[in-house]
């Protein structure tokens, strides 16, 4: 049996030809690196997407809220309303399908829309808006639903079944 050195980069080569393979371009270290990274990539782009299901969730919830809050209205035909798909753009996230919510009061509308889940400060915004007047509603990393209050001394409050009452009366008057 013949004793060969394996530490040649001819022997190296010409193992890996005879196995039908070239031999490596890159050495153990970079090839670890890069298995790393894309290993990191996946776990990122799992973040990502869970992340993206649980806001399309949180907005279904809050939707399921506010025809909870109207249900009196929707019964009585004062309010009735409907939900449109729309296509949102996040990076990171990427493009995805969710639902506006239209709440029709007499001659007007008024459209609850999901901006997105990637706003500073927060998990997600939805704005609620009548003609040009708009109010944002955020979800907390709490995931708490909140109103943002005017602006220069933007605080937060509740958003429970008597604020959203006022918003929807605020924007119509």
């Amino acid at each position: 049996m013949q004793n060969t050195d394996l530490s040649s980069p001819e022997v190296r080569k010409a193992g890996w030809e005879a196995i039908g393979n070239t031999a490596p371009a890159v050495k153990l270290t970079e090839f670890l690196r890069k298995k790393k990274k894309e290993s990191e990539t996946a776990e990122r782009s799992a973040e990502w997407k869970t992340r993206k299901q649980q806001w399309i969730n949180a907005v279904n919830a809050l939707y399921t809220r506010v025809e909870k809050w109207l249900k009196p209205s929707i019964d009585e035909k004062t309010v009735f309303t409907e939900k449109k798909d729309i296509l949102i753009e996040e990076e990171h996230i990427g493009s995805y399908s969710l639902q506006s919510m239209f709440l029709r009061i007499g001659t007007e509308t008024v459209e609850l829309r999901p901006v997105g889940a990637l706003i500073i400060g927060c998990r997600g915004r939805v704005d609620i808006m009548l003609r040009n007047r708009s109010v944002s509603f955020v979800l907390t990393e709490d995931d708490e639903w909140k109103i943002v209050g005017p602006r220069p001394d933007v605080r937060y409050y509740p958003l429970d079944e008597e604020a959203f009452g006022d918003v929807i009366m605020q924007l119509m008057q």
